[in-house]
């Protein structure tokens, strides 16, 4: 059976795509794998359990200002989330920066002003930092919003923003702070933190 000059290209199309398609998916495979592996030779890991620890806080903060975090150990943070409340319609951003001065955000009140509800949960466990107010004195926040974003107020829970995977090392002379940047008139009620280690 002798095919039509069309035929042939819609099935050398055909061919270029399909093998387009597995080139995607076997590289696909052993990116990933790569990418979650820590011991080399391993090209695909499953998910590793590790411990979450939670603690209850109460602190409220209604300017700009840091706290210092430490530990009565030394260990490496690994994740960091925070629960909380903010009251007012001000900006809020709260930073984790280790002791190199490297600033992750953990938290914005800055949303988009039609988003998507998620849904998380993860398990709970008691933890065991010390949170104490430094003596550096912050300027208020002061920022303007794009058109497609709002600052909103109300309840946060369990977030993390760029905190969620991370290295800082923790101990009792720590350096590792919390920072919290607020715009005047802006409340933040902290209630809760929950984090990883190792």
């Amino acid at each position: 059976m002798k095919l039509s000059q069309k035929a042939k290209d819609k099935l050398h199309r055909l061919e270029i795509l399909l093998s387009i398609s597995l080139l995607l998916v076997l590289f696909g495979v052993f990116s990933i794998g790569r990418l979650g592996s820590t011991t080399k030779g391993n090209l695909i890991t499953a998910f590793v359990s590790s411990d979450i620890f939670t603690q209850n806080v109460d602190i409220e903060i209604d300017s700009s200002q840091s706290y210092y975090l430490s530990s009565e150990q030394e260990f490496k943070l690994t994740s960091l989330r925070l629960t909380g409340s903010v009251e007012g319609d001000g900006i809020v951003k709260i930073w984790v920066e280790d002791s190199e001065g490297k600033q992750l955000l953990v938290y914005t009140n800055i949303k988009k002003k039609n988003p998507r509800n998620l849904i998380t949960g993860f398990a709970v466990a008691g933890g065991n930092l010390a949170i104490t107010p430094s003596q550096e004195v912050l300027s208020p926040l002061d920022e303007q919003l794009p058109e497609d974003k709002i600052a909103t107020s109300g309840q946060f829970y369990n977030e993390c923003v760029e905190s969620c995977f991370m290295s800082a090392t923790l101990s009792p002379q720590s350096s590792t702070k919390l920072i919290f940047q607020l715009e005047e008139g802006t409340k933040v009620r902290l209630t809760g933190l929950s984090y990883t280690n190792e």
